[in-house]
């Protein structure tokens, strides 16, 4: 059994000034063996090489310099029964802007075949994300994190490594965006691995020799998306090809949101005719349509409406609004800007809100497993939240609060620089689609997840609806 924990790394200083602090090298996709990344690794070859239908993923850097485990690793005390240990850690960027930082675990039996029970998995993925991880900086200030905590000192550390400047503590960047990990699990046919977890089951790869399945977990306030692969026999091949494609797409989504919300509150704002508009340009034309793009075997499937299910969505008010910008603004040439607007309507139907749907919230805080949230086949109620939006309903009219919570959604994009923001933010995104949808039940379950951010802005702003929405919400 192979658990992979990837972290997205966004990068989009090459649209900006911020490009000249940048080092040049390595050359990503096509970076020279033994190249040395600061305080990271150098570049080695992919054991089992990458893809063809990806370029350059048979080079990746080898990142246990940069990825230590602080007292070295002996396993979880708490699951003797399983021999865990690290395989892997390593770093690749796509040259453009979406990179990502992988660690794989190994989970064998202690003793006969693995045969794990669906608590076992749970507390499995419990430990993984509370794996202590020590990042080399000298500062000690920076001490080792859990993995679930990691995304802001890994911006920073990222920050560090590719910067031509050494500091110690990075300034913030609005520009480099660490993303929550995702979990990878791949069993294979001789391996027993039950679920707690109710999910999307995609049966439509079945006939390929493989099973794969989606859900979603929270852990500490935070949800993490989690794919289970199981391979038959004779099948290993479509598995992996199926395994990277899933990895990479999930870190070219992260890169390609960043990049569209940050053209939308001018983090980047290239001049018309620029050498950064024309990079901005190259991107949207060359590089974008492959965060759409799936391998022959897997292009009949509903895989990019699951890996575009997000809770940091683009509003569709806000697609139209970056269509504006590329055209009058930044003056992308005709022929590329067409090309864009048909992206820009694709994510914009291809997104999903991971409160709708298929859409499956486990929480496995503690030593609790219970199923907090179900898809659409299923409704299981949150009675205080039932109790909450009972007792407010009356007070409050959902058109006026949709439009407040518009107005918050555009500000908290302006403000926030850190992972825990961001996710209050998709929080609040979330709000807002469900007071559009009229369901007052929706916006407090949402609003219940975010916090004193949120709160603050919405009373820095005179939002005086959303702040009492908040309130209540906050107190269920």
């Amino acid at each position: 059994m192979l658990i992979t924990v990837q972290f997205p790394i966004c990068d989009i200083r090459r649209f900006s000034e911020e490009d000249k602090s940048k080092l040049p090298y390595p050359v990503w996709p096509m970076a020279e063996f033994g190249t040395y990344i600061r305080s990271t690794g150098k570049i080695i070859a992919r054991p089992l090489g990458g893809l063809k239908s990806w370029v350059g993923e048979n080079k990746v850097c080898d990142a246990k310099n940069a990825l230590k485990f602080p007292s070295g690793f002996t396993g979880y005390k708490s699951l003797p029964q399983y021999k865990v240990k690290p395989i892997f850690r390593r770093f690749y960027f796509d040259g453009k802007i979406s990179g990502k930082y992988e660690i794989g675990f190994e989970i064998k039996a202690a003793s006969g075949k693995l045969n794990i029970s669906g608590h076992e998995l749970s507390s499995l993925i419990l430990e993984v994300l509370q794996t202590k991880i020590k990042l080399p900086f000298s500062s000690q200030t920076d001490k080792p994190r859990a993995i679930n905590e990691l995304p802001a000192s890994l911006r920073k550390f990222y920050t560090f490594s590719t910067s031509y400047y050494s500091p110690i503590a990075s300034p913030k960047n609005k520009l480099i965006k660490a993303s929550p990990p995702l979990i990878f699990i791949e069993t294979s046919s001789n391996e027993t691995v039950r679920s707690n977890f109710n999910v999307r089951n995609f049966t439509e790869f079945n006939n390929l020799g493989v099973n794969l399945n989606h859900s979603y977990l929270k852990h500490s306030n935070s949800i993490y998306r989690i794919w289970h692969l199981h391979t038959q026999t004779g099948s290993y091949k479509i598995a992996r090809e199926l395994r990277l494609t899933l990895l990479r797409l999930n870190a070219f989504r992260e890169g390609l949101l960043f990049l569209v919300n940050s053209i939308l509150t001018k983090a980047i704002n290239p001049a018309p005719f620029s050498d950064f508009s024309s990079e901005l340009q190259l991107y949207f034309n060359k590089v974008a349509p492959l965060c759409f793009k799936l391998p022959k075997n897997f292009e009949n499937s509903d895989l990019l409406d699951v890996i575009y299910q997000t809770e940091n969505q683009v509003m569709s008010s806000e697609i139209q609004e970056l269509k504006e910008i590329m055209k009058d603004v930044i003056q992308f040439r005709q022929q590329i800007l067409s090309k864009t607007e048909k992206l820009l309507d694709m994510l914009k139907d291809k997104q999903g809100d991971i409160v709708m749907g298929d859409k499956i919230k486990t929480d496995i805080s503690g030593s609790n497993h219970n199923v907090v949230g179900v898809g659409k086949d299923v409704v299981v109620e949150n009675v205080n939240i039932s109790q909450a939006w009972n007792d407010n309903k009356d007070k409050i009219d959902l058109d006026k609060l949709s439009q407040e919570l518009e107005l918050l959604v555009k500000k908290l994009k302006e403000e926030g620089s850190e992972p825990e923001q961001f996710q209050e933010l998709s929080q609040v995104a979330t709000a807002h689609k469900e007071s559009i949808d009229n369901n007052g039940e929706g916006v407090f379950s949402a609003l219940s997840k975010t916090g004193e951010w949120s709160l603050g802005i919405a009373k820095q702003i005179g939002l005086g609806l959303v702040t009492s929405a908040i309130s209540a919400s906050l107190s269920t």
